[in-house]
């Protein structure tokens, strides 16, 4: 599976986030604890998102994000992949040495976007789909998204989700009557925050709930409307959401199109540029868990 890892240049004298990227990982990076035998799985990291705020930018700040990412590649023998909207492409290519990657297979599982192309770093050797990972994908035991986060280890972005640019700027689109693996595999391990085989809690219930809400909200809203966009650091949206879901909430909303940034006060924002075919499920499929009547309720 694929896990998310975040990093962030901050301005010290008052917190501000100047620079934000994230990127899905598979394999173990340095720092994180061994869980079971990891050494047959790939090690990569995929940049799917990169922001600089307006008054942070051309001071090489980005670049610090950036090569420090590589570094972290590097150290952890991984390959390194980002997703690049056709704006974007040039910037990774000329600046760092990415290209163009072409093959079938890996494209099938780290790029499920229409809008995007996956670039591979140029000095890294030949990667390929290893077998059991094809294998697992064809069983449904693995996602074969990079947004996904693989099968059911999610801690994003999206989840991510986003698409990394080179001039700081995000976009995505999807499609699909159905939520996607990325959405449901995320939700699984949201849910599976309750301790098993107990009655699911009434926080929890409260943050699917809000969730809900807050994707009606958005899809009922006209571009530009006020309910488009979440204020992170809002009282109720922090206690009901981001205290109870943490990173899968996150996730949640940025699968569902909600695009992380910066407002004019330099407070941090969820705004929602999507209106997929499939929120309409997602939203049934929240409502069902939050009152314990989905396929995972207990």
């Amino acid at each position: 599976g694929m896990d998310l890892y975040y990093c962030a240049v901050m301005d010290p004298t008052t917190n501000d986030v100047l620079c934000a990227a994230r990127c899905a990982t598979q394999g173990l990076l340095p720092g994180d604890h061994e869980d079971g035998d990891d050494t047959k799985k790939r090690r990569r990291i995929l940049v799917d998102y990169l922001y600089t705020i307006e008054s942070a930018r051309d001071r090489g700040i980005a670049r610090q994000v950036i090569s420090f990412i590589l570094q972290k590649a590097q150290e952890a023998g991984a390959y390194c992949y980002v997703l690049s909207l056709e704006e974007s492409a040039v910037y990774w290519m000329e600046k760092w040495g990415f290209y163009l990657c072409e093959d079938e297979k890996l494209n099938g599982k780290l790029n499920v976007f229409p809008d995007t192309h996956l670039l591979r770093l140029g000095s890294d050797p030949k990667d390929e789909v290893l077998p059991e990972e094809d294998q697992r994908k064809q069983e449904g035991g693995e996602n074969a998204t990079p947004n996904g986060q693989g099968g059911g280890t999610t801690s994003s972005s999206g989840g991510g989700v986003g698409t990394a640019t080179g001039n700081g700027s995000s976009n995505s689109s999807r499609g699909g009557a159905a939520p996607p693996d990325v959405f449901t595999s995320t939700l699984t391990k949201l849910l599976a925050q309750d301790p098993p085989n107990m009655p699911r809690s009434d926080e929890l219930k409260l943050c699917l709930a809000s969730l809900s809400l807050l994707l009606q909200n958005a899809m009922a809203e006209e571009p530009g409307g006020r309910r488009r966009r979440i204020r992170i650091a809002n009282p109720n949206v922090r206690q009901r959401v981001f205290s109870v879901g943490g990173d899968h909430a996150m996730a949640l909303l940025q699968c569902a199109g909600f695009e992380l940034g910066v407002d004019e006060e330099g407070d941090a924002t969820l705004t929602f540029h999507d209106g997929s075919k499939w929120l309409t499920a997602a939203v049934e499929l929240l409502d069902k868990e939050a009152t314990g009547t989905g396929e995972s309720g207990k």
